[in-house]
C-alpha cells in the first residue's frame, strides 16, 4: 500500500507519492576518517518506503585502483512510519582511500554536496596522535585550504593567513591549535588587505576611515599608490610583525608572505618590485628575524614573468623565494622538472645562489569521476616527491576540500582534496567532508616522508622512469619510483637486501624478495616507496646503471643511421611522412624506411634513400589511400635501417591538418576572399555548442576562418577575461623542442609559442594575448599591456541569429607570423603548431563548457597539433 499526502492549492486536491529514498552516515560524519585497524560503521537509513517493506542493500568496497576489495549485505526493514536503519562494519584493516558503491534494492544513494550519487567514501590513515612529530623547520608536507582538523589526518596543515587579528576569545585556543601541529604552513603569514574590508581592528581613525571610503577597489596596488592608503599600511605592518613575532607556537622560522598571485592583479612589473621593495623593508623594520618571501606568482610555467622581476631587482628584497607551482597532468612531462630547476639556475644568475625555496600552493582541478580521481591522486603524491627530492623547503596542496570552483559554480568537483558534503549552502567551512583519493595518498607520503631530505635523483631507469631517494638523517634511506609515461616499465633495482619493505601510495607495507640484491618491479604511474636499501650495494649499482645508460646514450649518438624524428606532411594531396634521418657515417650508405599507424593499415608503408657520407635527409613516405581525420591525434611508428642491419626507431604522435595557400589574403580582412580556407568540424560538439575551422597562410600571415554555433550568446568582459565568456583560445609555436637547453628564454625563442583569446566585445572584436615567448617584445598582463588591437593583427568577428534558433559567430584572424617568432616569415612546406579552445558561458550564472582542437590547457607546444604549409 503507498503512503499518499495531500496537498490543497487553488481548490483542487493533488495527491502526491512520498518517494521512498536511501542514504548512509558513517560514525565519523564530519571527515569519514578513521584509524587504522578502529572498527568503523556505515549506517544506512530508509525514508518515505511502505510500512515493513524490505529492501536487500549490497555495498561493495573498492580501493583507490577501483578494485573491489570486500562486498558487504544485509537487508533494511521499514517500521510502521517508513523509516528504518541497518549498520554495516566498513573494512579498516589497511591504509588508505575507499569508495562504497551501494543500493537498497533499486534505490541508489543520492548526490550529497560534490559527493556523486550511487557511493559515498572513507580513508584510513595512521590516527593523528600517533604520528611522529616533525618539528617546523624540518616539515615539508603542507596543506593549503581551512580544513584545519581533518588536516591531521594527513599529518599537513594550513596557514590561518586570513586570522591577522583574531578576537580575544578565540586567540588562546587558536593558537593551543597552532602549537600542537599545524606545520609547516603556520610559520607563514600573508598580507592581505582584502580582509581590511571585514576587520578595522588596530588601525588608527584616519586610517580607518580611508579603508571604508575605499573598500569597493581595496587592493595592494591601490593602497600603494595612495598616500593615505600608504599610511594605513604602514600601520598594518607594524601591527601585522607586533602580533606575529609574539606568538609562542614556534620552533624557529617566521615567513612573511608579501604577494598572492601578483601575475593576475599588478598593474605592471615594476609596480611589483616597488612594492616589494616597500614592504620588505617595513616588514624588517618590525621583524629584523622574520623572512620575507616573494613573489609568488601562479604558474611555475612562468619563467619570463619571473625574469623580467628579477631583471627590475625583486631578488634583492626577498629572504625566500615563494612560488605556486601548478603544472598541468602529467607534471613531469609539463616541465616541472625543468622549470624548478631553471628557476635555480636564474637564482644563481642573479646573484641568490641557495636562497630558500617555497611553495604555497599546487593542484589539480578534477571532476568527481574514478579516472580523474586517479590523475589528481598521482599528480599530486608525485609533485610533493619531486619538489622534496628538488630541495624545496615546503609544498602546500590546494585545496582542503571541493568549493565550487571560481564561480562557485562546480558541483562536480574542483581542486579539492575532499568532497564538499554542505555544497552548496557552505561553499568554505562545510561541517562535512569527504575524502578523495589525493587526501589519503598525500596522508601517506606525510607519514613516510614529512621531515626527510633527498639524497639523490634516479633518472637513468627509462625515458619516462623517475625516482628519489631520501634520507632522515640516521642512516636510513626509502626510495620512491614510478613511470609517468604510463607505460608500466618493468626495471632492476640493486637494493642490495634479498627481503624488504615496499608500500604503496597509500603507504600499506608488505614484504618484497630479490635475487642477489637485485629487485625486478613493474612500475605504474602510482608511486611506490621501497625501505632501506642497502645504500653502499646500491651507489655500486646505481654507477654502474649510470654508466651502461650513459653508453647506450653515446652508442646511440655514434650509431651509423639515426633517426631524428618524423612529421606529417603531405605529397600532392595525399597525407605523407616526412622521416628525418641522418647518415652519421663517412660512407654512403642505403637507408630503408618505415611508417606505421596501428590498426590503420593504409599508413603502413616502407622507402628507401641512399644519403651521403654525413647527409641529413627529410625521406618523404606518402600514405595513399590513408583518410586521417586531420584532428585526431595518431601514435605513428618509424624506423630507419640501413643494409647492414643498423637499426634505429622511434615513435611520434601525428595528425595530418593542412593549411592551403592563400596569396594577398590578410590586407582587407572583412571583405577578403578566403581561397583555401576550408574548414572542418571540431570534434567533441554538441547541440549547444558546435565549431568549424580551416586553415590558410601566405608569406606574411597565418589565416584562420573559424565558424561557431551556441545555443545563445555571453560575453560580458572586456580585456584580458574576454576567455570566461563566449570565446575563442588560441595557442601558437613555430616548433615543438623535444629537450630544452639550460636557457630558458633560449628556449622560449626557438618554440615561439605565444596564446591569444579572441572575442566579440561591447567594444568589438578584440585580441588580447595570454602568454608570450618574449614579454619584453610581445607584453602580457591583465591591465592593458597585452591588448592586440585590429591595426596590429587583422581580425573580424561576425554575429548572426540563426532563424532556428541561436546564434552563429564566424572569427577571421589573419595573425602575423612574427607572433611566433618567425620573423623571416613561413615557407611552403614547413609545418608550425596550434591548439585552440571554443568557450561557452551560457546566460545567468551558466555552467562554463569548451571544446577544443588539440590540447591547450596542458600549455607546452609538445601538446599542440601540427599544421602543414601546403600550396
Amino acid at each position: 500500500m503507498c503512503r499518499l499526502s495531500f496537498l490543497v492549492w487553488a481548490g483542487c486536491f493533488t495527491a502526491a507519492i512520498a518517494a521512498p529514498e536511501v542514504s548512509v552516515r558513517t560514525d565519523n560524519p564530519t571527515n569519514n576518517m578513521f584509524a587504522v585497524g578502529r572498527r568503523a560503521t556505515a549506517e544506512f537509513a530508509a525514508k518515505g518506503w511502505n510500512p515493513g517493506e524490505l529492501r536487500a542493500v549490497v555495498a561493495d568496497v573498492y580501493d583507490y585502483r577501483d578494485e573491489k576489495v570486500a562486498t558487504l549485505k544485509g537487508t533494511l526493514k521499514a517500521g510502521n512510519d517508513g523509516s528504518g536503519s541497518l549498520v554495516v562494519e566498513l573494512p579498516t584493516d589497511r591504509l588508505g582511500f575507499f569508495r562504497v558503491r551501494a543500493k537498497a534494492g533499486d534505490l541508489a544513494l543520492p548526490k550529497v554536496g560534490t559527493r556523486p550519487a550511487g557511493e559515498f567514501t572513507y580513508g584510513v590513515a595512521i590516527s593523528p596522535d600517533k604520528r611522529r612529530k616533525v618539528p617546523q623547520d624540518a616539515a615539508f608536507a603542507g596543506l593549503h585550504g581551512a580544513a584545519c582538523d581533518e588536516a591531521r589526518w594527513m599529518g599537513a596543515h594550513q596557514a590561518p593567513y586570513a586570522k591577522m587579528f583574531p578576537s580575544a576569545e578565540k586567540r588562546d585556543e587558536w593558537r593551543r591549535n597552532a602549537a600542537r601541529d599545524m606545520w609547516p604552513m603556520w610559520g607563514v603569514s600573508s598580507l592581505r588587505v582584502d580582509f581590511w574590508k571585514w576587520n578595522l581592528s588596530g588601525f588608527s581613525e584616519e586610517s580607518a576611515k580611508w579603508i571604508r571610503d575605499n573598500r569597493d577597489s581595496l587592493s595592494l596596488w591601490k593602497v600603494f599608490k595612495d598616500d593615505d592608503g600608504r599610511k594605513a599600511l604602514d600601520e598594518y605592518i607594524a601591527r601585522w610583525t607586533r602580533n606575529y613575532r609574539s606568538y609562542p607556537a614556534f620552533e624557529g622560522r617566521r615567513i612573511y608572505e608579501v604577494f598572492w598571485e601578483p601575475d593576475l592583479s599588478a598593474p605592471d612589473k615594476k609596480t611589483v618590485v616597488a612594492v616589494a621593495e616597500y614592504v620588505s623593508k617595513a616588514i624588517k623594520a618590525g621583524d629584523p628575524e622574520g623572512l620575507v618571501a616573494m613573489p609568488t606568482i601562479s604558474t611555475l610555467g612562468s619563467l619570463g614573468y619571473h625574469r623580467e622581476l628579477f631583471e627590475l631587482g625583486l631578488l634583492k628584497h626577498a629572504d625566500v623565494f615563494d612560488l605556486h607551482p601548478y603544472v598541468a597532468y602529467p607534471p613531469e612531462q609539463n616541465g616541472l622538472l625543468e622549470n624548478v630547476r631553471a628557476l635555480k639556475r636564474m637564482f644563481a644568475e642573479y646573484g641568490r645562489p641557495g636562497i630558500p625555496f617555497i611553495c604555497t600552493e599546487s593542484g589539480y582541478q578534477t571532476s568527481a569521476t574514478q579516472k580523474g580521481e586517479r590523475l589528481q591522486l598521482d599528480g599530486q603524491v608525485r609533485m610533493q616527491l619531486v619538489l622534496l627530492g628538488e630541495g624545496i623547503w615546503f609544498n602546500c596542496p590546494f585545496y582542503g576540500y571541493d568549493y565550487g570552483g571560481d564561480s562557485g559554480s562546480r558541483s562536480d568537483g574542483d581542486y579539492g582534496l575532499m568532497y564538499n558534503l554542505d555544497y552548496p549552502k557552505s561553499r568554505f567551512g562545510p561541517k562535512a567532508i569527504s575524502p578523495r583519493p589525493a587526501f589519503c595518498g598525500l596522508s601517506a607520503f606525510s607519514m613516510l616522508l614529512d621531515g626527510w631530505k633527498a639524497k639523490e635523483s634516479v633518472e637513468c631507469l627509462g625515458e619516462t622512469v623517475l625516482g628519489y631517494v631520501y634520507t632522515n638523517g640516521l642512516g636510513n634511506a626509502t626510495l620512491a619510483v614510478w613511470d609517468y609515461g604510463g607505460a608500466d616499465a618493468t626495471v632492476d633495482l640493486p637494493i642490495g637486501r634479498n627481503e624488504f619493505e615496499v608500500a604503496d601510495i597509500m603507504g600499506n607495507r608488505s614484504v618484497a624478495r630479490a635475487r642477489g640484491g637485485m629487485y625486478s618491479v613493474k612500475l605504474s604511474t602510482s608511486p611506490i616507496y621501497i625501505f632501506d636499501p642497502d645504500m653502499r650495494f646500491w651507489e655500486k649499482g646505481m654507477k654502474r646503471m649510470r654508466e651502461a645508460a650513459a653508453a647506450a646514450a653515446l652508442a646511440r649518438e655514434n650509431a651509423p643511421v639515426k633517426l631524428l624524428g618524423a612529421e606529417a606532411a603531405f605529397h600532392g594531396d595525399e597525407p605523407a611522412v616526412d622521416v628525418d634521418v641522418l647518415n652519421n657515417s663517412d660512407e654512403e650508405r642505403v637507408v630503408s624506411v618505415g611508417t606505421r599507424i596501428l590498426g590503420e593499415p593504409d599508413a603502413r608503408r616502407f622507402g628507401r634513400a641512399t644519403l651521403g657520407p654525413r647527409e641529413r635527409r627529410k625521406v618523404r613516405i606518402a600514405l595513399d589511400g590513408f583518410r586521417p581525420d586531420p584532428f585526431k591525434t595518431f601514435g605513428l611508428k618509424t624506423f630507419a635501417q640501413d643494409m647492414g642491419g643498423c637499426r634505429a626507431e622511434r615513435n611520434v604522435s601525428v595528425n595530418f591538418l593542412r593549411a592551403e595557400y592563400a596569396p594577398g589574403v590578410g590586407s582587407g580582412i572583412a571583405v577578403a576572399v578566403w581561397k583555401g580556407v576550408a574548414r572542418s568540424p571540431v570534434p567533441g560538439g554538441s547541440d549547444d555548442l558546435s565549431a568549424e575551422i580551416g586553415f590558410g597562410w601566405n608569406e606574411r600571415f597565418l589565416l584562420v576562418d573559424a565558424l561557431v554555433k551556441d545555443d545563445a550568446f555571453r560575453q560580458d568582459h572586456v580585456g584580458w577575461r574576454t576567455w570566461n565568456g563566449d570565446a575563442i583560445q588560441f595557442g601558437f609555436a613555430k616548433a615543438r623542442l623535444e629537450r630544452l637547453s639550460a636557457n630558458d628564454y633560449t628556449d622560449s625563442l626557438a618554440q615561439g609559442t605565444t596564446e591569444i583569446d579572441f572575442a566579440l566585445t561591447k567594444n568589438g572584436p578584440e585580441g588580447y594575448r595570454t602568454v608570450s615567448f618574449d614579454p619584453y617584445k610581445w607584453p602580457t598582463d591583465m591591465h592593458g599591456k597585452g591588448q592586440i588591437g585590429p591595426g596590429e593583427c587583422k581580425m573580424s568577428i561576425e554575429r548572426r541569429d540563426l532563424p532556428e534558433g541561436g546564434v552563429e559567430l564566424r572569427y577571421r584572424i589573419a595573425l602575423p607570423w612574427r607572433y611566433m617568432n618567425k620573423t623571416e616569415g613561413a615557407k611552403e612546406g614547413e609545418s608550425v603548431f596550434l591548439a585552440a579552445t571554443f568557450n561557452d558561458r551560457d546566460p545567468g550564472e551558466g555552467e562554463y563548457s569548451a571544446i577544443g582542437v588539440f590540447d591547450l590547457k596542458r600549455m607546452p607546444p609538445r601538446h599542440f597539433g601540427s599544421l602543414f604549409l601546403g600550396r
